[in-house]
């Protein structure tokens, strides 16, 4: 089961994209999945207990328990195996008359992410 977490990276708020790919150990591949070849066995069994979870609350518990475990997990009080040094905003200019339905803040999604609701007003 995917679950949300509020927790950084990219641009999905989806863990699986957003954390999984980015630090579980057999997601390197030197390039865009874990390109920093992160490797910690604590998170990377924590991550795998989110993905089989069943339970929506609980897979949230174990992507939170995997960014910072043991002193070690991939987020920025444990490892830290990247750090965003900036973050920017990008400036859009809608046409008058297109409802953008509700944007969903932070995580740096991108505002095309639900352009399948936007309607005509």
């Amino acid at each position: 089961m995917y679950s949300s977490a509020a927790l950084m990276q990219q641009t999905s708020p989806d863990p699986y994209k957003s954390i999984y790919q980015q630090y579980h150990s057999k997601e390197v591949d030197g390039f865009y999945m874990n390109p920093n070849l992160y490797n910690n066995s604590a998170s990377d069994a924590l991550m795998e207990q989110a993905m089989h979870s069943n339970d929506f609350n609980q897979a949230n518990s174990y992507w939170s328990q995997s960014a910072l475990v043991n002193g070690g997990g991939w987020g920025p009080a444990g490892d830290a195996p990247w750090v965003w040094l900036a973050n920017y905003d990008y400036n859009y200019f809608i046409k008058n008359g297109v409802n953008m339905g509700n944007q969903p803040d932070g995580l740096g999604n991108d505002i095309l992410i639900n352009i399948c609701e936007w309607t005509r007003a």
